[in-house]
């Protein structure tokens, strides 16, 4: 009998998934094992800001994963055709339909869903099992920290932590930051991964951080995850916006003590952006009139004291 007529469908069934491919030479039916390649690249919405935790599933060999904080994903799939679902919550599913024949890297783009949800009961059970071991973890996003008061200042991320059980924030009106007791030098603060020693202006007044180049913030009280050793009381890891890849946006903001500026646009679109936030203090310009009547007064013994201060943050990712 020939080999064609005795290999069936379902012969053919029990080799899909397996990793294992056939052929037929003459009498003899030869198995061959399967090259891996890996589809990889990053996620992003229509603006070019990258989204994390999106699910990427393979339909035809029921594997997935997940995006990480910089949306960027990678997947190992056996050669062949596959089909890829890319799904996040608020923003349309995506399907892409590849042939792995070699590794695969590129951008995957996700439009913002206008479906209206329905009503959605949460009830809690107490006898349910454990979950996640993460404790002490504070999530904040930029809107977030845009919309939270801030006395005699523009939004500050230091004063909202301040807000958050076991957080002191000792002087009043000064940034400092005391979480269960510790000190303020205890506590580590990351900017895109980089360590901030000094995070303060105008002596507590004002941290350094912008909220307006800030994307979000993981805020670790307790039970903070090995990599961030080298400190005992808590962890701020701030990730700022990737810039808008597709058009040019800016903001502007004035305060009673400060005014902000943020401008963002595409250097090539689609590839690689910018995003600049700069922030000025009015310090000096309540200072000087004062300074200038001391001087009047005192004329062997002139001041000139100035203390504006200047906070600027700028970055600008390329896709690969």
């Amino acid at each position: 009998m020939p080999a064609e007529q005795f290999i069936t469908l379902e012969h053919k069934k029990d080799f899909s998934g397996t990793g294992i491919r056939w052929e037929i030479q003459g009498e003899y039916v030869l198995l061959f094992r399967q090259n891996n390649y890996t589809f990889s690249g990053h996620i992003c919405e229509d603006k070019g800001e990258t989204l994390i935790n999106v699910t990427i599933f393979d339909l035809n060999t029921q594997t997935g994963t997940l995006s990480n904080e910089q949306g960027f994903f990678s997947i190992t799939l056996p050669e062949g055709k596959h089909k890829l679902r890319f799904s996040y919550i608020g923003y349309q599913d995506v399907v892409k339909e590849v042939d792995l024949t070699s590794n695969y890297n590129g951008v995957i783009y996700l439009k913002e869903s206008n479906t209206s949800l329905k009503e959605v009961v949460v009830v809690a059970d107490l006898n349910a099992s454990l979950r996640t071991t993460q404790t002490g973890k504070v999530s904040l996003t930029s809107e977030q920290l845009n919309t939270e008061f801030s006395l005699l200042s523009s939004p500050d991320l230091v004063k909202t932590l301040q807000n958050i059980p076991g957080v002191a924030s000792g002087t009043e009106l000064l940034s400092g930051m005391y979480v269960h007791g510790g000190k303020n030098d205890e506590n580590l603060f990351l900017l895109d991964g980089t360590p901030l020693y000094q995070i303060n202006h105008l002596g507590g007044l004002f941290s350094a951080f912008n909220t307006d180049i800030i994307k979000n913030v993981d805020f670790y009280k307790s039970g903070f995850p090995a990599r961030y050793g080298g400190r005992l009381s808590s962890v701020v890891d701030v990730r700022t916006k990737e810039g808008n890849m597709k058009e040019f946006h800016g903001t502007f903001s004035l305060g009673l003590l400060d005014g902000r500026v943020q401008f963002e646009g595409p250097i090539i679109k689609d590839k690689t952006s910018f995003n600049i936030a700069m922030r000025r203090s009015w310090a000096d310009l309540f200072t000087a009139p004062a300074f200038f009547l001391l001087n009047r007064s005192n004329p062997d013994d002139k001041k000139n004291v100035r203390y504006p201060f200047t906070t600027s943050t700028g970055k600008s990712p390329t896709v690969f």
